[in-house]
Parts: structure tokens; sequence; C-alpha cells
């Protein structure tokens, strides 16, 4: 019989709990946003992912339950300071790296051979959505 259980800062959890939560498409784009924006509430979440209400509410209440994100105040959310949060940030935060620059290179390649409105609108969403990120990183 293996390790079932792993320690965090509220006592136990059982990993399956993490396997099922992180493993989820809407956990993975909330974590991702969060590594960009720090701190979000449940109207900007939204907007950045088109997630319905109900689904961000049952995903911030699922990532909540493994101590991932805390909920601050005015209803805004971001992810706690724990070891392993802070290993996962930095996990994503490499892949958006590689994700974003893998973006923007194919935005430039394209600028020769494509409709130039075209381009600038999807890099003015890659923008609006990516900002900070974009700033610091690129």
């Amino acid at each position: 019989m293996g390790i079932t259980k792993t320690e965090n800062m509220s006592g136990y959890q059982n990993i399956d709990d993490f396997d099922r939560i992180l493993g989820t498409p809407s956990s993975q784009k909330l974590i991702n946003l969060f590594v960009c924006w720090d701190r979000l509430s449940v109207k900007e979440i939204i907007e950045k992912t088109g997630l319905s209400e109900t689904q961000i509410y049952n995903t911030l209440k699922n990532l909540e339950s493994i101590n991932v994100i805390n909920k601050k105040i005015r209803g805004t959310y971001e992810l706690n300071d724990l070891p392993f949060t802070n290993l996962l940030k930095q996990a994503y935060a490499e892949n958006l790296k590689y994700y974003l620059g893998q973006k923007l290179y194919d935005l430039s390649d394209r600028l020769e051979t494509s409709d130039n409105r075209s381009i600038l609108n999807e890099l003015l969403d890659l923008i609006a959505n990516w900002e900070p990120f974009l700033k610091k990183y690129f």
C-alpha cells in the first residue's frame, strides 16, 4: 500500500483530491490566470475565461479545499503562499512563458503572409488576457 495522504497547512489531504482537482481544465485555466493577474474577482474570471459562474465557484471551492487559493477581501481570490503552491506557480509560469513566447513568434511570423488587421486583433486579445505576465517576462 502506497502513501495516500500528504500534509498541508490545514492537516491532511488525500492525494487523489489533488489529482482530481488539479487535473481539470477549469482548475488549470484559473491557476494560469492567478499566475498572471495575482488577484481576481469572480466577475474578472468570467470575463477572462468564458466559464460559467457556477463552474467558477465550484472550481474555486475545490482549489480552496486543497489550499491552492485563498479568498481575500471583497470576493477576490489569489494563490496562497504555501511551498506546494509556490512550486505549482513556478511550473505554470514556465509553461505560460513558453506558450506566450510561441504565440508571439507565430503572430510575428504571420505578419508577412496574413491580414495585419487580423493579427493586430489577436495581439490585442493576447495583451488583454496576459498583460501583467507579458510586461514581467517579455
